[in-house]
């Protein structure tokens, strides 16, 4: 026992002497530092944001990070230039084109002039986010058309699997969910509502992911959202009925909440 003991206190003291050594303490310091450097927001805002590339395991790693074409307009000489965003990568320029790291502007691709002035070119380039659509949009096409096809192929058959659970999904929405709704207008608007639905879902799923094709925050993007929003206003509006216009500039109120002025 008195063996283990000392064997205790010597262990004890040669670990004091090893943490209080001085270069333990500059290397904890250091190592505190670089902590109250890193900004959550920031890394948020890198994983969700558009980018010129697209992280395969959802670290932006230059082996592991996926380069996508940039297409943007000289307004110097007013042609095209159509390149990879690899050219422009950790901080590098490429025929003037550089991406902005700061300013309202941060994280765009800028053209520096031969004078020194720095503009904005017409910016075309496909994008993170552009490139997730159409990932989205084509896993949806491929699915979709896959089932459709085992229809036509099998028509007697029940699809299993993957297959019978995206059927069975199908027939709950519109049995539970659009039919109650729209009634005798059901079968006319169908088609659209499955669409936006499985391409939420699809997007959705997707950002919920890390590696590729996933990782890419499409939903929490203002411009998806207001073409989705867009889509819905423009068919709403196209088929609204008499009754629809009337509850908006005459709703059944007093006259009083309507005239002079339309409080209602």
């Amino acid at each position: 026992m008195k063996k283990g003991l000392i064997l205790t206190l010597f262990m004890l003291l040669c670990f004091y002497g090893w943490a209080s050594r001085p270069g333990h303490k500059e290397e904890s310091r250091i190592l505190e530092q670089e902590e109250k450097k890193v900004d959550p927001l920031e890394l948020i805002e890198e994983h969700t944001g558009d980018s010129y590339f697209w992280p395969l395991v959802g670290i932006p790693v230059k082996p592991l990070t996926l380069p996508l074409p940039v297409i943007v307009r000289n307004p110097t000489d007013k042609r095209w230039d159509l390149f990879l965003s690899s050219h422009l990568a950790d901080g590098q320029t490429y025929k003037g084109y550089f991406i902005a790291t700061e300013g309202d502007y941060a994280g765009k691709v800028m053209l520096k002039r031969a004078d020194g002035t720095v503009v904005r070119p017409m910016d075309l380039s496909f994008t993170r986010n552009a490139a997730a659509l159409f990932v989205a949009g084509a896993i949806l096409f491929f699915l979709m058309l896959s089932l459709s096809l085992f229809y036509k192929r099998y028509p007697l058959q029940m699809p299993r699997r993957f297959f019978g659970a995206l059927e069975m999904l199908i027939e709950m929405l519109v049995n539970e969910v659009i039919r109650p709704c729209l009634g005798r207008y059901a079968r006319e608007y169908t088609p659209y509502l499955l669409t936006l639905f499985f391409f939420i879902l699809t997007i959705n799923l997707l950002g919920l992911t890390v590696v590729f094709p996933g990782g890419v925050n499409l939903s929490g993007n203002v411009s998806v959202c207001l073409v989705l929003a867009s889509c819905t206003l423009v068919l709403t509006l196209l088929a609204a009925t008499r009754g629809y216009w009337r509850e908006i500039f005459l709703p059944d109120v007093p006259i009083w909440l309507n005239t002079p002025i339309p409080l209602m």
